[in-house]
C-alpha cells in the first residue's frame, strides 16, 4: 500500500512546479515569446526577360512558384544593361533582370546578359593563377 503523505507531497510539488518556475517579467506578467526573425518583404522582382515591347516587358520570375509577369515601363524608367545606362532597345530577351518596385510601373530595370558574371570570374581566375614552374 502506498504511503499517503509522500504521494500527496509529490503530487503537490508537481502541480505547483510549472507556476513556481515560470519566468516572470519585473512587473509580474509573463514575458511574451521573442519574435522569430522573418525575411523582409521583397521590394523587387528577379527573373529572365522573355519579351521586350515598347511599353512593357515580360519577365519569367525565379523561385518556388515561377510566374510570367508583364511589367509596364515608361520614359521615367531608369534602365541599366551590364552596369551601363541604356535604353529599352538595349534590353534583349534572355537577359537576367532585376525590376523595382514590386508593383506598378517599373522605376528601375537592371539587366545583365546571362552568364556574364561566370565569364568574368573565369577571366579573373586565369589572371591570378600562377604559371606552372618549368621542369628541370
Amino acid at each position: 500500500m502506498p504511503r499517503p503523505l509522500p504521494t500527496f507531497c509529490l503530487t503537490l510539488l508537481l502541480a505547483l512546479a510549472p507556476t513556481t518556475f515560470a519566468k516572470k517579467a519585473p512587473d509580474g506578467t509573463k514575458p511574451s515569446k521573442p519574435n522569430k526573425t522573418t525575411k523582409p518583404a521583397p521590394t523587387e522582382r528577379v527573373g529572365l526577360i522573355k519579351k521586350v515591347e515598347p511599353t512593357q516587358i515580360t519577365l519569367q520570375t525565379y523561385g518556388k512558384v515561377p510566374a510570367e509577369l508583364v511589367i509596364p515601363v515608361d520614359a521615367k524608367t531608369q534602365i541599366q544593361v551590364n552596369g551601363d545606362t541604356a535604353t529599352l532597345a538595349d534590353v534583349k530577351p534572355g537577359m537576367e533582370a532585376v525590376v523595382s518596385p514590386l508593383t506598378g510601373t517599373a522605376q528601375k530595370l537592371l539587366a545583365q546578359k546571362e552568364g556574364k558574371k561566370k565569364k568574368d570570374k573565369d577571366k579573373k581566375k586565369d589572371k591570378t593563377s600562377p604559371a606552372p614552374a618549368p621542369d628541370k
